[in-house]
């Protein structure tokens, strides 16, 4: 029997897995960033560039989630969790952006220019839609499920291409299902099996 990997294992997840952890991790990091006034320096808009970086913010997203959800005893009793979430912040947030620029290469690069560019990522030139280009190149490298609900644009497009999908009145016919897109969240949702 082989290893039950986790939701949050980006080196075995799908497309459809890793659209979704793309989409909650840019909003957690956003958050972040925003409620502890990090810098550009300490979180750079370029993370997503930074496979290091990727991996250690999923992590730290992890331990936030642990270290803050509600506990409960067998009676329904809520556990105070107080020292876990002071675990987080003097042992894992700080120490996790010691180490993005330690091992991340994070610090070299500036607000408007990235300098680390693995050769299967988009050009390192930062603006509004960098993120978004490194999540699409990702996600067109990753298999697609057929339990998949969730697709990124560029994966549709890539089916699409491919001749694996094609279109119809009223969205994308995949898989025996019709996918629709939502313009707001740059999205295909499957809709019927």
């Amino acid at each position: 029997m082989g290893v039950m990997w986790g939701p949050l294992t980006w080196r075995h997840l799908d497309a459809g897995q890793a659209t979704e952890l793309w989409i909650e991790l840019i909003d957690w990091v956003d958050w972040l960033r925003d409620r502890y006034e990090l810098s550009a320096h300490q979180i750079p808009p370029c993370w997503p560039n930074h496979p290091v970086a990727v991996e250690e913010l999923t992590a730290l997203m992890a331990s936030y989630t642990a270290a803050y959800q509600a506990l409960t005893t067998r009676d329904g009793d809520v556990v105070r969790c107080h020292d876990t979430m002071i675990v987080w912040h003097r042992l894992e947030l700080w120490s996790c952006l010691a180490r993005l620029a330690d091992h991340a290469d994070t610090t070299v690069c500036s607000p408007t220019k990235c300098a680390h560019r693995p050769p299967d990522r988009p050009t390192a030139t930062m603006h509004s839609d960098t993120a978004r280009a490194v999540v699409q190149s990702d996600l067109v490298t990753r298999p697609v499920e057929s339990d998949a609900r969730v697709l990124a644009e560029a994966v549709m497009t890539q089916l699409i291409d491919e001749d694996a999908a094609h279109t119809v009145d009223n969205g994308v016919a995949y898989d025996g299902a019709i996918w629709q897109f939502d313009r707001r969240q740059q999205l295909f949702h499957r809709l019927t099996d």
